[in-house]
């Protein structure tokens, strides 16, 4: 009740919509804030009233400073609803992707490819590790392209246990 007249109104403290809710607004947007560092703030599709994704807008990661923590990540659940894990975070202080799975690219019948693409005199890679240390790469060299077909050197690169570089096998 408002003013002495019942209006349809959503509760401050919680409640549930049977209908959908639109913003239709120039530049509108939905602002979730999170209460403190270490709490998290998401989006979750249920299954009769059982998660099965969140999209979190800032993870459980605190934030200790130079743009860390409440990383963008999605997560899956199980059909009881228990969390099963994060197949996709970005670091908010890097943005740097983890897969926590293997990708896979596949346009059907048009074929596939993974692009990497860099501005001149900078390197691409593909790193395969082992335990988080390198062991081996695939990778463009940062040299500069200066015509006549010259720059962008493609070499195979070899890394010891411990994850130090030794040579160019290629």
């Amino acid at each position: 009740r408002k003013d002495g007249a019942w209006s349809k109104a959503v509760k401050l403290d919680g409640d549930t919509m049977t209908g959908n809710l639109v913003v239709s607004k120039a530049s509108g947007y939905i602002s979730v804030n999170k209460p403190a560092s270490g709490s998290e703030v998401g989006f979750a599709g249920t299954m009769a009233g059982k998660n099965r994704w969140v999209l979190y807008l800032g993870d459980q990661a605190a934030e200790s400073g130079s743009n860390a923590g409440s990383h963008f990540s999605i997560g899956r659940f199980n059909d009881a609803g228990t969390w099963l894990d994060n197949p996709l975070t970005i670091d908010r202080s890097n943005k740097n992707c983890l897969f926590n799975a293997p990708v896979t690219i596949d346009q059907g019948a048009t074929g596939s490819e993974l692009r990497l693409d860099g501005q001149a005199g900078t390197y691409r890679a593909i790193y395969y590790r082992t335990a988080g240390k390198a062991r081996w790469t695939i990778l463009t060299s940062s040299a500069a392209e200066t015509g006549s077909n010259a720059g962008s050197h493609l070499t195979i690169g070899r890394w010891n246990d411990a994850g130090a570089w030794i040579d160019d096998a290629v």
